[in-house]
């Protein structure tokens, strides 16, 4: 990898990062306001605790493992099932990638 590409790479991780951080204290905020401000509740601070968790999980559950909806061609599909049928010993990830040279 080159040095671009790190900075790149950790560019991209810390506005992620700034922008996951700013959304929890937007929520954070707004559960405040409308937990202790509006039904002057005494349970805001445990629910205000973990709403951030429930929101990430509400995220994970609706793209558990596609976060930006690409969806795999047939042909690449069926390349994937030809791999994995040659290779019915390696686990699905590996079955992705083509072999290494010199390796059964």
């Amino acid at each position: 990898m080159s040095l671009e590409a790190v900075q790149t790479a950790i560019g991209q991780v810390s506005l992620t990062l700034i922008v996951i951080a700013v959304v929890v204290a937007l929520l954070e905020g707004l559960l405040y306001l409308f937990l202790v401000k509006l039904l002057k509740t005494r349970h805001a601070v445990p629910l205000m605790l973990v709403a951030p968790a429930v929101l990430g999980l509400a995220i994970l559950i609706g793209y558990p493992n596609n976060p930006t909806g690409a969806v795999m061609s047939r042909e690449r599909l069926m390349d994937v099932a030809r791999i994995a049928e040659k290779n019915p010993t390696r686990s699905t990830p590996c079955a992705m990638m083509p072999p290494k040279r010199g390796v059964a």
